[in-house]
């Protein structure tokens, strides 16, 4: 969405990405059917259009940098910072590379600070912990309460249909959407402009 000047909007889209740090090439043939790269992006609430998800790409290439790629593209396009989990350090690393980090990722949000009153952190992303976890899927299930009619995307439905907590590195989407639901909630309050 562009204003008058034909301009993309600042924090109209906010982005949450589930990493990984190895391509399928590099990926063991003991291990059983790997996790996938996955970003996803997010249209927030914006005058009286609802928020919903707009774009996905989940993949394990051969290359991992051919993932890397799509989703800083995407993160352009879209003109939104992500959130990504924090234990992955290779996307960060390659986006310090590509001199993108402070462009487009978000630094730890404070629903992920141990004192949330104190304000900012330097990290970037968001810890995988129980806590952390559970927060994005409560943030989640908030946001299908009163959008799932706003959910176009198949895999995604299907993936939130059948998530389990305990088979949880199955359910990359739903990774990456928890992540990109603690990115929303860190903009509450801010205006797309």
């Amino acid at each position: 969405m562009k204003d008058d000047k034909g301009c993309v909007y600042r924090n109209l889209y906010v982005a949450g990405i589930d990493t990984i740090d190895i391509g399928m090439n590099e990926t063991s043939g003991n291990t059983d059917d790997p996790s996938e790269f996955c970003i996803v992006i997010k249209k927030r609430t914006f005058g009286m259009n609802p928020a919903k998800y707009v774009a996905y790409y989940k993949d394990r290439p051969n290359n991992i940098n051919e993932a890397y790629l799509q989703a800083l593209m995407l993160l352009q396009w879209y003109n939104c910072k992500a959130v990504l989990e924090s234990t992955k350090v290779s996307f960060l690393t390659w986006m310090r590379n590509k001199g993108a980090a402070n462009l487009y990722l978000m630094k730890r949000p404070r629903a992920c600070l141990s004192d949330i009153d104190k304000g900012k952190s330097t990290l970037y992303g968001a810890q995988a912990s129980p806590t952390i976890i559970r927060h994005g899927l409560d943030l989640i299930c908030s946001y299908i309460d009163e959008y799932s009619h706003e959910i176009w995307f198949e895999e995604i439905l299907q993936q939130l249909i059948s998530y389990s907590y305990e088979l949880k590195r199955k359910f990359d989407i739903v990774a990456a959407m928890q992540m990109c639901e603690l990115g929303d909630e860190e903009y509450s309050g801010v205006v797309a402009c």
